[in-house]
């Protein structure tokens, strides 16, 4: 269903196209449901996060930790990088985007990064950038004319290249000279590296990754070969933004002194290849830096620290917050040209923080209750969602039976709100 276009019948007494809320929040940006995707992000409730994270990014800091205090999951890390990541996108040289797994190694990350780079052209331009530097090398074996020919045809990134369009030179000459000529001017970049992706933008840039994945060195590994395409974006002066989701993941699973030793030693290589000219962005749960303090982590944590500098802590969300991310999401949702009552109808403001109240600051636990009241009041068929309807459907919203124990915690909070 296309949610921007069409509605679904059982909550149009509400004045919505559907539950606006997440069934399960849990951030999928590769969803085409708006709840899912990340497309809804309240940049207000996470404007003290944004300017931090920002701030970070703005030092060029190599590996910044986005940590959620004291909560394992739900807390809003994914979203706030992804939403980072989308305006690095708009803003910075060149970005990517990874979310990793517990299998995941620190070459995974590379070889997942080369992929995202080629597929959103960051890659194409970096040749691009090269080729025009190339005008000015000794005895090029493309005419600056005939560059300038190449660059107004393939503006965009082709399948194929018909490189005799340009040059009477064999491929492999033009290859080769192209690799002598960049490693003159840094010789720290792997010349089969160099040379298999100039071979593959000057001939099939289409088929990169399958020819980058060919790639074997004697000596060197995916991680030498990543950074040898940084000092590619290095010589046309372009820094990266690279932003890996989940990697509290992977380093969770590899606890133990010896497992933990060889992931962290692999992303020390990883930072350093990097070094002036990318930042890593990373999510890290606390229970993962508990692991990263452990005997083995010091390899990557004495390059990185695990302190203010480098680390982001999202705070819980308060009560007037929950209501803004409420209404981000109802507004989403918000039938085209209605009149509600209030703005954040069929809910009501008292309503939503109360289950903050209960859930705690816990975006994800939040909307998720939220989901569970409009599904109780569509099946009630009850117009308004209030705390009466609640206290009422207590235990099917919140699973906790409504005895004293909730009266009074009911009571307590009715004095924080009115007091």
């Amino acid at each position: 269903m296309n949610l921007q276009s069409e509605s679904n019948v059982r909550y149009r007494d509400y004045l919505l196209r559907d539950n606006p809320f997440p069934m399960s929040p849990t951030l999928d940006p590769t969803s085409n449901d708006p709840r899912m995707s990340g497309e809804i992000f309240n940049e207000k409730v996470f404007a003290e996060e944004i300017e931090g994270l920002r701030n970070r990014i703005d030092s060029r800091i190599n590996v910044i930790y986005v940590t959620g205090g004291g909560w394992e999951r739900g807390i809003g890390k994914s979203a706030l990088v992804f939403h980072c990541w989308k305006e690095l996108k708009k803003k910075s040289d060149a970005t990517a985007y990874v979310r990793a797994s517990a299998q995941f190694k620190p070459t995974n990350f590379c070889n997942q990064i080369v992929r995202k780079w080629h597929h959103d052209g960051y890659l194409w331009k970096t040749f691009r950038s090269i080729l025009e530097q190339y005008k000015s090398s000794p005895s090029p074996k493309i005419r600056p004319n005939r560059i300038d020919s190449f660059l107004q045809t393939y503006q965009d990134m082709p399948d194929k290249v018909q490189l005799r369009l340009f040059t009477f030179e064999r491929e492999d000459q033009v290859t080769s000279h192209m690799q002598k000529w960049v490693q003159s001017r840094d010789s720290g970049i792997i010349p089969e590296a160099v040379r298999v992706f100039f071979k593959a933008y000057l001939t099939s840039p289409g088929e990169f990754v399958e020819i980058w994945n060919s790639l074997r060195v004697k000596g060197y590994d995916d991680i030498d070969y990543f950074g040898t395409l940084l000092r590619l974006f290095g010589l046309t002066r372009t820094y990266n933004y690279l932003v890996i989701d989940q990697f509290e993941f992977p380093v969770h699973s590899n606890q133990g002194k010896n497992q933990l030793g060889v992931f962290c030693s692999e992303m020390r290589r990883v930072v350093e290849v990097c070094a002036g000219k990318a930042t890593l962005i990373v999510t890290l749960h606390p229970e993962s830096e508990k692991v990263l303090e452990q005997r083995g982590g010091e390899h990557l944590t004495g390059l990185a620290g695990l302190d203010e500098r480098h680390k982001l802590n999202i705070k819980e969300i308060e009560m007037n917050e929950a209501v803004d991310i409420a209404l981000s999401y109802l507004n989403y949702f918000r039938l085209p040209n209605s009149k509600p009552k209030n703005e954040l109808h069929p809910l009501e403001d008292k309503t939503i923080k109360y289950v903050q109240h209960i859930r705690g600051g816990v975006p994800r636990d939040i909307l998720q209750t939220l989901f569970t009241i409009i599904e109780e009041g569509v099946n009630a068929r009850v117009a308004n969602l209030d705390l009466d309807f609640v206290k009422k459907n207590h235990r099917r919203i919140f699973d906790i039976v409504f005895d004293k124990a909730a009266e009074e915690k009911l009571k307590n909070f009715m004095k924080l709100v009115n007091p």
